[in-house]
């Protein structure tokens, strides 16, 4: 199921470079954009984006677990906090 006019032009994004110094990419849940194509009713609609939204929640949970900065030893972690104060 595709809206065929989408509120926005572009792939929304937010990256930065986390605190490990490498490069980290949260795409915007495209809400917009359910593939289903079995069937276009309202129950398989409401279950493709609840599936969607869980994806997307686990794969931000796992950013942030794989990035955080407790994570952090030796130089890296003296780094970090020189940046941090």
């Amino acid at each position: 199921m595709i809206s065929p006019n989408l509120p926005i032009d572009k792939d929304r994004y937010i990256d930065f470079i986390a605190a490990d110094n490498t490069y980290a990419k949260i795409q915007y849940p495209y809400l917009f954009r359910l593939n289903n194509t079995e069937t276009l009713n309202f129950n398989a609609a409401k279950n493709s984006l609840k599936a969607y939204l869980d994806a997307k929640s686990q794969e931000i949970n796992t950013l942030i677990q794989t990035k955080n900065p407790s994570k952090l030893t030796g130089i890296d972690l003296e780094i970090y906090k020189i940046l941090t104060t």
